[in-house]
């Protein structure tokens, strides 16, 4: 069984900076390569899980969103800004994951489910954490109060770590199954795809038929380059989608289409220096994560280098 451990985090800024504390339960396996190696987008969620969770089962419940789980982090709760935190898309994966036909063999998933009705919560067909029986959406103080107590600030002992950790071990347990995988894949590829619109609709439009969907695009249907160039960008995305939508739409203001190895490597390396912190953390880990032997089976090594160089 795996352990869970207890951790902290300041969040926030200025006068709204806090810390937050509870669990955190690492991941089984490593989520070694994607589903389906030959389309695009599985190959996007495989790099950008490498960044944020590449063990099956990883959970966290220490940075005051109440818990997040999923390839890609999903959470329970969003900051929200001055409007105060709002609800998540950890609730619309679970319900994805519950809705796909491997959920009969996920016993553990039915009991994470389970410890939710016996909440008198349910998830809605909108994806909403709501009151059984009702369209009423569960606040975020309830859900902080009963996956994280009392407020997202666990004690590292007592009653309130005792209940926070046992959240999460569930979480780690549904999340852990082999049943629910593709689910959570499938969920990852269409939230990646559904940030397609505007330049990365533009920049897709340059080399793939009209009305090309996503989430069934073959990376083969994509010069090399331009494929490896936006799995690394929607990796980044998933970090800060406002982040690298600028970057992308400054590069494609002064390269166009005519040379795909020069808008490519001109995407990353704008990526990789949007911010100090992508410069200085995110592109040196995705670049590990390329130099690995489970990215050169997808991606050539000469290609990566050529693309993602060391220093960009």
């Amino acid at each position: 069984m795996v352990s869970v451990s207890w951790n902290s985090l300041s969040v926030g800024s200025g006068s709204n900076r806090r810390v937050c504390s509870g669990p955190h339960a690492a991941g089984s396996e490593p989520f070694a390569q994607p589903l389906q190696p030959g389309l695009h987008a599985q190959r996007a969620v495989w790099l950008a899980a490498q960044l944020e969770a590449p063990r099956w089962g990883s959970v966290q419940g220490y940075d005051g969103c109440g818990m997040s789980a999923g390839l890609l982090h999903n959470t329970a709760l969003l900051p929200g800004g001055h409007a105060g935190p709002t609800q998540g898309t950890l609730w619309k994966l679970l319900d994805t994951m519950k809705k796909h036909p491997g959920a009969a063999e996920a016993p553990a998933l039915g009991a994470l489910l389970g410890r939710l009705q016996a909440c008198a919560w349910e998830i809605a067909p909108h994806g909403l954490l709501v009151g059984a029986g009702t369209l009423k959406a569960v606040t975020p103080s309830a859900i902080l109060r009963e996956l994280t107590p009392p407020d997202g600030s666990v004690a590292q002992t007592g009653s309130g770590w005792q209940r926070a950790s046992s959240w999460a071990l569930s979480f780690h347990e549904a999340f852990t199954e082999p049943a629910t995988r593709a689910a959570q894949v499938e969920y990852a590829g269409r939230w990646l795809a559904a940030d397609r619109r505007g330049d990365e609709h533009r920049l897709y439009a340059l080399f793939t038929p009209a009305g090309s969907e996503l989430l069934e695009l073959s990376a083969a249907a994509l010069p090399p380059e331009i494929e490896l160039a936006m799995c690394i960008y929607h990796a980044f995305s998933v970090h800060n989608p406002e982040h690298a939508r600028s970057a992308l739409a400054a590069v494609l203001q002064r390269v166009d289409g005519s040379d795909p190895q020069k808008l490519a490597k001109a995407l990353v390396v704008a990526l990789a220096n949007r911010t100090p912190r992508w410069k200085l953390k995110r592109y040196p880990r995705t670049r590990a994560a390329l130099r690995t032997d489970a990215a050169r089976a997808l991606w050539p090594s000469a290609l990566i280098e050529r693309i993602a160089p060391a220093v960009a």
